[in-house]
């Protein structure tokens, strides 16, 4: 999973938008064991088609 490295109490308003976005890019397109070693992103868009079509 994901680590970013802070102590306890830390402030997180110096994250920049581009490395939350990145973080949450890395995490969507992690294959996951549960999704039959499919990425969250691929699970949701596929659903997202077959209730399009």
């Amino acid at each position: 999973m994901l680590i970013v490295p802070s102590t306890k109490g830390s402030c997180f308003e110096n994250i920049t938008d581009d490395e939350i976005e990145s973080m949450m890019n890395e995490l969507n397109h992690r294959p996951r064991k549960t999704l039959n070693f499919k990425t969250p992103h691929a699970v949701f868009f596929a659903e997202l088609l077959q209730e399009v079509v």
